[in-house]
């Protein structure tokens, strides 16, 4: 989407032609689903894309465009499942890797079912930051941006939560 349909898009909203929605819908629905389901538990998405969306529409007045909408939109998204999570208990997930998929870890297993349970326990911190650096592709300054922490706690939180993941994986038998 070009800056200058984003411009047209936002004013919409901001007139109140709600009608609209379905264009920004329609764009950023597939992003947030991925944020969401890295970061939180399946039975949960559902709510928290409704509630995300809300949180769009309703904050895109303020919306300063200092920053592109994708970026602003990853960081609601972010914002709000990590809020989720901290009121939650923490998720924890027993698995045997031998049973994923019913396939084993030798034979080829779903690597994105074990690589999304296993980001399941790491801290919610650590789990955007690798969401958002390693598997949504993000700069270090873009989700700097979405998640609203200084460059330098991201490089650090990424680099710690790619530890935990390694030594989880490695736990579970998998070979990096």
């Amino acid at each position: 989407m070009q800056k200058s349909q984003i411009n047209q898009l936002i004013q919409k909203y901001t007139q109140s032609e709600i009608k609209d929605f379905s264009e920004l819908y329609n764009v950023y629905h597939k992003m947030i689903r991925s944020i969401l389901y890295k970061m939180c538990a399946p039975e949960d998405m559902e709510d928290l894309m409704q509630d995300v969306f809300l949180k769009i529409i309703n904050g895109l007045a303020q919306f300063n465009q200092k920053s592109s909408l994708k970026t602003w939109i990853y960081r609601v998204a972010c914002n709000h499942a990590l809020d989720h999570l901290r009121k939650k208990k923490p998720i924890t997930v027993d698995y045997d890797l031998q049973k994923i998929g019913g396939q084993n870890a030798n034979s080829g297993g779903s690597n994105q079912d074990i690589v999304i349970k296993t980001l399941q326990k790491l801290s919610p911190d650590h789990r955007a930051v690798l969401v958002l650096v390693c598997l949504e592709e993000l700069t270090i300054e873009e989700a700097s941006m979405a998640i609203g922490v200084p460059q330098g706690t991201i490089k650090s939180r990424l680099h710690h939560a790619k530890g935990k993941m390694y030594e989880l994986l490695s736990q579970q038998g998998v070979n990096l």
